[in-house]
């Protein structure tokens, strides 16, 4: 059960915190969404913002939940698992080990997403920095790639090469691209790069909510930007991207109308998706203070 949150929130700070109840690392999707431009965005020059209300509780993600769920919780009632908390317990008593221990992309982004569920924003920050910095080469060397080779479709084989299982992650995916490329399979190593990175899309985002819920407003919008200049119509970044703008617009309309903007665009990528009825809420009252902001 998600909880109501507390009615002093504001309509779009409630909204925020329901909508991380089901964010998006660890996601599996197709690796066509990923689609590549030049380089990330320089961070916004504009003056730091004064602090937030303390940021509201993210809850857990729920039974059902909408859009594309994030990692479950360990432990969830019902699974006779740990709870989030007890691994937490574990995880930090073995912290000298975990120190020096090679780690995955997928570790990486569990370990920040059980840091996340227990609001310790940032520790969480930390382990997404790590994943972060992991799968830059990899962005790099797919980057890399001719543009119109990258959007070719592969073969079949290749797909069954490239299909991410629970013993094909990141690094093994990430080989058998860069394996492709040398061999000049430009289509194959394409789709191989984009199913090895297609986690790091995740862990962007989820970086960029900690941030925002850690009071880094400025630095949230950054990492929701830097990751929508590689995948352009990514919509769980245009939809929390519109969030963080709109939150943090403070009666600024060209800023509110850019979070309705982002928002119209993922209701034509996705007419009947997860964000569907969040999209009208949302909308409605960024419309609201828009209004307000102009009279």
């Amino acid at each position: 059960m998600i909880t109501i949150p507390d009615l002093t929130m504001t309509p779009l700070r409630a909204l925020l915190t329901l909508s991380l109840a089901t964010a998006l690392a660890g996601c599996e999707r197709e690796p066509k969404t990923i689609v590549a431009a030049p380089a990330d965005p320089p961070r916004s020059t504009r003056a730091p913002a004064e602090p937030a209300d303390a940021p509201p509780p993210a809850p857990g993600a729920p039974d059902g939940a909408r859009g594309a769920p994030m990692t479950p919780a360990p432990g969830a009632p019902g699974q006779g698992l740990p709870s989030s908390a007890e691994l937490l317990a574990q995880v930090e008593a073995m912290k000298g080990q975990l120190a020096s221990a090679p780690k995955s992309l997928e570790i990486l982004l569990a370990l920040g997403n059980l840091y996340f569920q227990e609001r310790r924003y940032p520790d969480a920050i930390g382990w997404y920095d790590q994943a972060v910095a992991l799968a830059e080469p990899v962005w790099k060397d797919y980057l890399a790639l001719p543009a119109a080779a990258r959007e070719k479709e592969p073969a079949a084989a290749v797909k069954q090469a490239c299909t991410r299982t629970e013993q094909r992650g990141f690094e093994a995916l990430a080989k058998e691209a860069s394996a492709r490329a040398r061999k000049k399979d430009v289509a194959g190593a394409g789709y191989c790069y984009r199913a090895a990175l297609e986690p790091s899309i995740g862990v962007r985002i989820q970086r960029a909510n900690a941030r925002l819920l850690g009071g880094d407003e400025r630095g949230a919008i950054a990492d929701h930007e830097a990751l929508l200049a590689r995948v352009p119509d990514q919509p769980d970044a245009l939809y929390f991207l519109g969030l963080a703008l709109a939150e943090t617009a403070r009666g600024d309309v060209a800023q509110l109308e850019r979070a309705r903007a982002l928002w119209k665009r993922v209701a034509e990528l996705q007419p009947n998706g997860p964000y569907a009825d969040d999209l009208k809420l949302a909308t409605a009252e960024v419309e609201r203070r828009i209004a307000a902001a102009r009279r």
